[in-house]
This record gives C-alpha cells, sequence and structure tokens, in this order.
C-alpha cells in the first residue's frame, strides 16, 4: 500500500488502531503489517479462520472504511486463500 503524501503519521494511527481491531475480532488468527523502506510500501497480512469470519468482520469494519482516504490514489487490495491448517501450530 502507498500511503498518501503527508498522511503518514494518520496512516501509522490508523493502521495500529485497526490492527489491534481486527486482531480482537472472532476469527482472526492474526493480522500484521511489514513496512519497506526502500519503496515507503507497507503490505497488510491477515490469516483468518474462514471465509465467513472475514465477512461478517469486513461488513461491520472493513479496510477500505478505515483508509480509503489515507492510501495515495490506484492502491489495491489483492487477498489469496490458503488452508487453515497451513498456519495453525500444532
Amino acid at each position: 500500500m502507498e500511503v498518501a503524501k503527508g498522511k503518514e503519521d494518520e496512516f501509522r494511527s490508523a493502521l495500529r488502531q485497526y490492527i489491534e481491531d481486527t486482531n480482537g475480532s472472532p476469527g482472526a488468527l492474526n493480522v500484521s503489517v511489514r513496512f519497506f523502506k526502500d519503496s515507503g510500501l507497507f503490505t497488510l497480512y491477515e490469516v483468518w479462520e474462514s471465509k465467513d469470519k472475514e465477512k461478517q468482520y469486513r461488513e461491520k469494519k472493513g479496510f477500505d472504511s478505515v483508509f480509503t482516504d489515507l492510501l495515495a490514489s490506484g492502491t489495491t487490495a489483492t487477498s489469496i486463500t490458503f488452508p487453515k491448517a497451513w498456519w495453525l501450530k500444532k
């Protein structure tokens, strides 16, 4: 994700709150972020117990509603799905 110029501090604050809120949501197994210093880009990783749990969360508080005004235009979100068993440690 590319942050809009002049919105960096506001974005970081909103991102911290989003991660805390999402990590505490039913069905969220992990939410983390990676910042790439060289490019100034962020990547957000969310791991959900199921597509249904993710959908329920998105309906009440989705990423777009929090970050739309803070991201550079043209920023897109991409999602991949993998089996929950790949994430859970035994």
